[in-house]
């Protein structure tokens, strides 16, 4: 989970500064900003997905444990 967040989640949030300072400095059109920061989007809603089940898999085992 380290390596994810460290590595594909801290590149996402860098890709998404540089797209908005592209857009505002207009080097990409909005079309262009919309198409990569989905992909930049993507990225961050797999973290979060991960957490969840992360978070689901240790309500799963505090529940096994506990009976």
């Amino acid at each position: 989970m380290a390596d994810f967040e460290q590595g594909a989640l801290g590149n996402a949030r860098d890709i998404t500064a540089t797209l908005n300072r592209q857009l505002a400095g207009g080097e990409i059109n909005y079309l262009e900003w919309t198409v990569l920061n989905q992909q930049s989007l993507g990225t961050q809603l797999d973290y979060l997905e991960a957490v969840r089940n992360l978070n689901n898999s240790i309500i799963h085992l505090h529940y096994l444990l506990a009976q």
